[in-house]
Parts: structure tokens; sequence; C-alpha cells
């Protein structure tokens, strides 16, 4: 939620509003909105820490949350609002992988699998409930309205027993054994392999080890290029700024407009985490790419005809609603999706811990710089050139990727894994018997 929050809150603080609750400038929009992103950095650096529980640390996260929002709504002043996101922000970073952690240890492979698949709804909905009710409330209700969430989630953690799933298998190898006698021995290794499989984690190499191996490092620039691509195109910018972008095409109903775009993007999010994973990641990443440079482009020369050559008729004020819902659903399906599959899919298992964190924190600072490029340059050239800079950005990347980019063997994958896999278990199944 603290993700949509610039969106309503800064008509609210900027000098356009009659009475502000904070009064802020257009320079420190950009500042307020990144702290957010910097609080997330540096929250993920410390996701994989096993120092504390993981059900104990996620009740940690909620509880940095919560006080976040409860700081925002005492805040009088850019320094309570700076402190509030960034106190949500590593709440956030650091508390999605003991999250996820937390999923690992109490749920079946299969299940933790596809609850993980799906956690970055969980920002989607947040910026659905954000926009939806912010915009019919003040500032400091809405702090209390973005304090109700964490406080929920602490209250879960707090009542909720944890059993992990060693527990489980312990358990589960208990009563095996006992009746041993009338398994058969084929059954028992299935049973002791499919125990080794899920709790076996391979190791993890650390940075350096990750920069030297080759494999590990190509697919590092790929997520480099890729996650570039999907932050100075527009993404980040059209959350933070949404209500200022409409208000500007003088459409007079901005937060409605906000609203839907958002119910959109939740929408596509959810499309795309369901079907990207059955197209060619090339393919994909070039049609999309290609099509936001269309997209964007369409949506510069827009505000470059309302702003030197047209007098628009009032009609055309709902025109970059329309094209930025367009934009979002290219966008979503390739580049905001496609790094997630890359991690698998390009990077040995022993440096996705690396991979992940290095996308977070990359995914976090290019938000931060894309928002205050285009901050500048809609406050003090126009916004057809801030959108033009998104467009430069999506053409580079487009012949970036057509050049460099090769196209992963979903087949030749799977042979190879199978081969392990096997391998593997053979190995064990000597070894435990």
């Amino acid at each position: 939620m603290m993700l949509g929050w610039p969106s309503l809150a800064y008509p609210l603080l900027l000098h356009e509003s009659n009475n502000p609750p904070i009064l802020i400038n257009i320079d420190d929009s950009s500042l307020i909105a990144g702290f957010l992103m910097e609080g997330n950095s540096i929250g993920v650096l410390f996701s994989t820490s096993k120092f504390l529980g993981s059900k104990t640390a996620v009740f940690l996260c909620c509880c940095l949350q919560f006080i976040g929002w409860f700081v925002m709504f005492g805040a009088n002043d850019i320094f309570g609002l700076l402190i509030s996101r960034v106190s949500v922000g590593f709440g956030n970073g650091c508390g999605t992988g003991h999250l996820k952690r937390y999923i690992k240890e109490t749920c079946e492979p299969e299940l933790a699998d596809k609850l993980m698949h799906y956690i970055p709804v969980g920002i989607n909905i947040g910026i659905v409930l954000i926009y939806s009710v912010g915009a019919f409330v003040d500032f400091r209700k809405m702090a209390i309205f973005g304090m109700m969430f964490p406080m929920l989630a602490m209250f879960s953690f707090g009542v909720i027993p944890k059993r992990t799933l060693t527990a489980k298998r312990a358990s589960i190898t208990k009563t095996m054994f006992k009746n041993a006698a009338t398994l058969e021995l084929d059954k028992i290794e299935d049973e002791l392999n499919k125990s080794k499989a899920d709790e076996a984690d391979e190791h993890q190499i650390n940075v350096l080890q990750c920069l030297r191996d080759k494999r590990s490092r190509n697919g590092l620039l790929l997520i480099f290029l890729i996650v570039f691509m999907q932050q100075y195109t527009g993404g980040p910018a059209n959350i933070v700024y949404s209500q200022i972008i409409f208000k500007i095409a003088n459409n007079p109903n901005a937060k409605i407009c906000s609203i839907i775009y958002s119910i959109f993007f939740l929408i596509f999010t959810i499309i795309s985490l369901k079907f990207v994973r059955n197209f060619p990641r090339k393919a994909n990443l070039l049609i999309g790419s290609g099509s936001c440079v269309i997209i964007i482009g369409t949506l510069s020369l827009y505000y470059f005809l309302k702003e030197y050559l047209l007098r628009l008729s009032h009609l055309f004020a709902w025109s970059p609603l329309f094209i930025m819902t367009l934009f979002n659903a290219f966008h979503t399906f390739s580049m905001g999706t496609v790094p997630l599959y890359i991690i698998l899919e390009k990077i040995p298992k022993r440096s996705r811990n690396v991979a992940s964190k290095f996308l977070v924190i990359h995914f976090s600072m290019s938000a931060v710089i894309s928002t205050k490029i285009f901050q500048v340059l809609y406050a003090y050239v126009n916004m057809s050139v801030a959108y033009a800079f998104f467009v430069c950005v999506a053409l580079v990347g487009f012949f970036l990727l057509l050049i460099f980019m090769d196209e992963y063997n979903v087949e030749e994958e799977k042979k190879l894994s199978a081969q392990k896999c096997e391998e593997t278990i053979k190995i064990e199944c000597i070894t435990r018997l």
C-alpha cells in the first residue's frame, strides 16, 4: 500500500492543496517516493538471515511496517514521511524473504511453490486498496487504514502455531519405520528420497563466487538489462504520479482513473503470473518492449499535441487512461514478469540467493532513479519529454535483447534436470541404505 501512497498523498501535500497537512514541493516528491525503495533495498540484505526463526522474523517485520504507518499518522514534516517510508520499505524487503522461508518450512513443496509464485500479487492488491480508500479519506485517515494490515498480520503470526515440514516428515518417517516390516523396500526408498528432496538446500555461493561463474554472471547481466527496461520505461512513475498524470490531461476524475488503472494492473499481474511461463522468453520480451515503444510514444505524442498544437476535446482527457492501461498489459506480461523466470531458468540453483537479492536491489534503486528523472522532466520541461525518455530506453533495450539474448530451451533443460535428479536419487539411495 505504501507503494501507491504517493499518488494519493501528493495532491494533498503539494502547493495545489488549500490546507496541506505537511507542505512539500515537487522536488521533495521523488525523494519521499525513493525512501520506500531504499528501505526495501537495505531490508532485502537481511532477508535470508537465519538468526531468528522465520515466524519471529516475519512478525518483527510486520511490527516495522506498523511503526512506519504510525509515524506517518503523526508526521508533521518531511522527515517524518521519510522515516515512515524507509521503515515500511525495510519491513517489506526483509519480511518477504522470511515469509518465503516460513512457507517453505510449513507447506508441502508443491503448495509452497504456488504460494510464493503469487506473492507479487499482494503488491497489486495493496495498490488497489490504497487507491480505492485513500481517494475518499484525508491524509491522517489514510495512515490509520495503512496500520490495519500490519496489525492484522502481527495478530495472525502471533496466534498461528507453527509446525515445520521437518517435524511433519519426522513424524511420517517414524510411523513408516514402525511398520517397515509390512512395507515394501521401494516404498521406503521413495519416502526417503521425497524427504531428502524437500529438505535439502543446495549450498549457496557468495557474490564473488557468483561473478566468477560464467552462467551465473551471464544470468545476472540479463536480469540487469530486463529490470533496467522494466523500471525505466514508466512502470514506477505511472504508479507514483498517476493522479498528477491524469490531472495534467485535464481529467476531472483523476482519482477514479487511478483506481481503474490499479485494478487493471492487478488483473494483468494475475494473468501474467499464470500464463507467461507458456511463452518463449525472448519473443515475449521483444513483442512487449516493441509494443511499449509504440504505446509510450503515443502517450508522449498526446501530451505534445495537447501542450503545443491542438485544443483537444474534453473527451480526449480519458486517452491517457486507455493508453496507460494498454501499456500496463504489455509491460506486465513481458518485462514485469519474465525476470522471475529468468532466475529459475538462467541462474544455477546455488546462485539464486544472490540473484534474488540483486534483482530486488536493482529493481528498487532503478525505481528511485527513474521516478526522479520523470519528475524532473515533467516538472521542468513537460510531460511529453518525460515519456519520450521512456521511449528511448525501451527502444535501446529492444535492440540489446534482439542482439544478445538467447532463447531458453525448455526441453534441453528438462533433460539435464532429469539426468541430475536421477543421479542424485541413486547416490542418496545407496548412501541411506
